[in-house]
């Protein structure tokens, strides 16, 4: 096992519609779905690196406005241990201009129902597990995580 979690964040972007930001992506040669989320980079603050993999894997500027939780995962076979905080959000809108990252195939507002009736192949157990965290009105403020601090 790696001396140290692996830190991502995830962003569940939603709108008045039911549905779900998602990004379709290449996982071990199979088309699946996730939220829009990424590793931390050192030095970054947790609230701007959501909002960065929003921006990098939708084109949608976003809006946090809670944290659905923390969720610790591993992966045996890559030895890895992972802590995901995954954050609500509203889209701001998308932004033209910006690319998407090369490993997103496409970023598409899903259903949420569709999405937790398995319509949708999902990269990992926890993708589903927030998604069930929200419809179950899960959501912490934003104010539980302090501000970034040297």
């Amino acid at each position: 096992m790696e001396p140290y979690p692996h830190l991502t964040v995830a962003v569940l972007v939603t709108d008045n519609d039911n549905r779900i930001l998602m990004v379709n992506e290449m996982e071990d040669g199979r088309s699946v779905w996730n939220q829009p989320a990424g590793h931390v980079e050192y030095g970054e603050d947790l609230k701007q690196a959501a909002i960065r993999e929003a921006l990098e894997e939708t084109r949608h500027e976003v809006r946090l406005t809670g944290l659905l939780g923390i969720y610790q995962t591993r992966n045996l076979a890559a030895n890895r241990h992972y802590v995901r905080l995954c954050f609500h959000a509203e889209s701001l809108g998308l932004v033209e201009k910006a690319t998407l990252d090369t490993d997103i195939i496409e970023a598409r507002w899903l259903n949420i129902d569709d999405i937790l009736a398995g319509k949708y192949p999902l990269r990992h157990p926890t993708v589903q597990q927030c998604l069930v965290d929200f419809r179950n009105g899960q959501c912490f403020p934003m104010q539980c995580l302090s501000p970034f601090s040297s």
